[in-house]
């Protein structure tokens, strides 16, 4: 059939056959390109929020320990070891907001592709709870006078049961920071790769 053609319409053909071809890469290539577009958006977005949330558990992990310190120094008057008291109970408040909240992100993926990260999370979420119940029940043995402020201070000092699981909480925190800052740098990688993908 194209033998019959002359040259003239050959060409005509060819020129249409290449401009198709051209707008299908092209188009190809911007789906692509929205495509990294939307997923660098995505991941910047929850990737930040995530280390809020997790910088949130961390500081108000740490004021939940210097309020600690603070109501074994001012123990000695009933109105003091309230006031720290308190001050304890908002912020493990706040952690669990801050637990609440990245546990919200990760409803939007599949469970499979979150697995890790849940993990972490829920390694800190029992953490912070054995911590939070066994500085409590120590608080309330000192406020009872079951045990005196030496024994206390044990057990919240270096070497102590309850400094153990503090221990084990901010270490938990510090895997799930480092996971989040490995899972941004890998995802800026990949889309960077996808992007040069879709001009090649």
């Amino acid at each position: 059939m194209l033998k019959n053609l002359k040259i003239g319409a050959r060409i005509i053909i060819g020129f249409f056959a290449m401009v198709v071809i051209s707008c299908a890469i092209g188009i190809v290539g911007i789906l692509n390109l929205n495509n990294v577009q939307g997923s660098y958006a995505r991941d910047f977005r929850n990737t930040a929020l995530a280390l809020e949330y997790v910088e949130k558990m961390s500081s108000h992990f740490q004021q939940v320990r210097v309020n600690i310190f603070s109501y074994i120094v001012h123990s000695d008057k009933e109105e003091d070891r309230d006031y720290y008291t308190e001050r304890i109970a908002e912020h493990e408040a706040e952690i669990a907001n801050a637990i609440s909240s990245y546990n919200k992100i990760l409803e939007a993926y599949d469970a499979s592709e979150v697995a890790t990260e849940l993990g972490l999370l829920g390694n800190i979420q029992t953490a912070v709870n054995e911590f939070s119940a066994d500085r409590k029940q120590l608080m309330d043995d000192y406020a009872a006078g079951l045990i005196g402020k030496d024994e206390l201070i044990a057990k919240i000092s270096k070497g102590g049961d309850v400094y153990a699981l503090s221990d084990l909480a901010e270490t938990a925190i510090s895997e799930l920071i480092n996971y989040n800052i490995n899972y941004a740098s890998e995802q800026i990688e990949n889309n960077d790769f996808k992007a040069k993908s879709s001009i090649i």
